[in-house]
């Protein structure tokens, strides 16, 4: 879904190129930003400096933090990857012209047991 949007131009961000080991956010740096991994993989380290998870391409990352003002995990990049780093504000655009996106941010902010009540409404 959301490489589809990236790659119709109607969810803007920048491409990067990362090395092995670039950090793409830290705990306490405001989050303002998420991040779609095109290609690679990623991992999460938590505040308390344990390692949550590996994430694979066709990911979109910092969803934990998306309604923070400030990020509560580390992500890093594990091996040489691509990354789209979206503000959130081109992504909150890109929602209020697609249905689709919409519902997949739904469905993938359940997951991560952030919503409110009334986003289901």
């Amino acid at each position: 879904m959301i490489r589809q949007l990236i790659e119709k131009g109607t969810l803007q961000g920048v491409r990067k190129h990362l090395k092995a080991g670039t950090c793409l956010c830290e705990a306490g740096a405001p989050a303002n930003t998420l991040f779609y991994l095109l290609q690679g993989s990623a991992h999460i380290v938590s505040a308390q400096n344990t390692r949550v998870g590996e994430l694979k391409a066709n990911t979109l990352l910092g969803l934990a933090d998306y309604n923070k003002e400030r990020y509560s995990q580390m992500i890093t990049v594990s091996e040489d990857s691509e990354v789209m780093v979206l503000a959130r504000e081109e992504l909150e655009k890109a929602l209020l012209l697609s249905a689709p996106l919409r519902l997949y941010m739904i469905q993938q902010l359940s997951r991560q047991g952030i919503l409110h009540a009334s986003a289901y409404e």
